[in-house]
């Protein structure tokens, strides 16, 4: 089709008119539609993604092992940096790994939970980690953390300050829950997943 075919149906298709199944511009949004859908199934990401509606079960442990871009798994990895090798030294291995996959799982079904029919696919470890945190302002509550900020407004103002775990971590579980209660099936962070 030309482009004022294009631009008539679209406008057309505004006012409400909507075309139908056998017209050609339909027939080609339809075929787009479908190959992007094959081709966005073909990822990795995708297949192990954990979306409530329609993944099997092996996908809850899978999900937290794919992430959604290098970002994503570096912030993960950073954090996991941060309180596993803590953990680790303090309990041993198996204990860790245990709880790094209990974590895993409880946090994707507590998401899951709170989003039943989501068809959006969930990925990376943050619940894991987030588990992880959670043991080590337990484990841990006397230690201090350096956290870094970076405030741009009027002025730009950055830094570090020392707070200790014991404080740290109940805050910023409390912004994870005040987050997760506005949190929507498209919201693009599983902040409940955090929370579970």
């Amino acid at each position: 089709k030309t482009q004022p075919d294009r631009r008539a149906w679209m406008q057309a298709f505004e006012q409400g008119q909507v075309s139908s199944e056998d017209q050609a511009l339909y027939t080609d949004y339809k075929t787009a539609v479908e190959q992007m859908d094959r081709l966005v199934g073909t990822s990795y990401v995708t297949q192990w993604a954990y979306r409530p509606a329609r993944s099997s079960l092996i996908n809850m442990l899978l999900c937290a092992f794919v992430h959604a871009g290098w970002l994503h798994l570096i912030g993960n990895m950073l954090f996991l940096w941060l309180v596993g090798c803590n953990l680790e030294d303090r309990w041993g291995h198996l204990p860790f790994a245990g709880l790094y996959l209990t974590g895993a799982i409880a946090s994707i079904a507590t998401y899951s939970f709170m989003h039943p029919g989501s068809l959006l696919g969930v990925v990376g470890a943050s619940g894991a980690v987030a588990a992880g945190m959670g043991a080590f302002a337990v484990t841990h509550r006397d230690a201090s953390i350096r956290i870094g900020y970076f405030i741009a407004s009027t002025r730009i103002r950055s830094g570090t300050f020392w707070i200790r775990a014991l404080y740290a971590l109940p805050i910023w579980f409390g912004l994870q829950l005040w987050l997760a209660s506005r949190e929507s099936d498209v919201t693009p962070v599983a902040y409940s997943a955090h929370v579970g």
